[in-house]
């Protein structure tokens, strides 16, 4: 199941529509208290600094990592795919460290808009999709709203446009710099091709 992590910031009503319109069960989360099979989602939105505050706080980011020790796997949309990483520029900290890389300022006033993406085929190869459907062309149009970008290593798990990451995707995790949730076509179909 889905457990959306509510955590004082972030989009929690976009996401929990995202997964209604698709029938995808979930429940918002407010105890950092979870089980190895649920998929967390950490939400995007907000400020890093209030972020990190309170992650740190209740026990939040002890009960992240140990779900990510632990094998369970987590989705993480903007904010809180920056989160992920080692070093956040925004917050002057460090991040959960899950991730290897940094969160830099892109300059200028960020980047809000649309751009097509098309999900690589060593990504759908993964437990994340259904095995029926590897064959199958996932792309469209993505939403992004964001002023600081992810700079990580270059390997087969990131998929980079332009000159940063924009999405991670291994065996547990997730990572999304984009909207799935405000996608609107290309986000119903992206979460449906799911294999949970």
């Amino acid at each position: 199941m889905f457990k959306i992590l509510d955590l004082g910031y972030g989009n929690i009503s976009s996401l929990a529509n995202w997964c209604n319109t698709s029938n995808v069960p979930f429940e918002i989360q407010n105890r950092s208290i979870f089980n190895c099979d649920d998929v967390i989602i950490l939400p995007g939105v907000g400020s890093a600094v209030h972020a990190l505050k309170t992650i740190n706080q209740d026990g939040w980011r002890q009960a992240i990592t140990d779900h990510h020790t632990a094998g369970g796997k987590i989705i993480a949309i903007c904010l809180g795919y920056q989160l992920l990483f080692e070093y956040l520029e925004e917050a002057d900290t460090e991040g959960l460290g899950i991730l290897k890389g940094t969160v830099r300022n892109m300059g200028g006033k960020g980047f809000t808009g649309w751009k097509d993406i098309e999900i690589p085929t060593t990504f759908k190869r993964t437990s994340w999709f259904k095995s029926l459907k590897h064959r199958k062309k996932l792309a469209g149009r993505v939403y992004y709203n964001h002023t600081y970008k992810v700079i990580s290593e270059a390997d087969s798990s990131n998929l980079t446009i332009l000159d940063y990451t924009v999405m991670t995707l291994d065996s547990q995790i997730m990572g999304l710099q984009f909207h799935p949730e405000k996608s609107q076509k290309f986000g119903q179909i992206f979460i449906n091709e799911f294999a949970l």
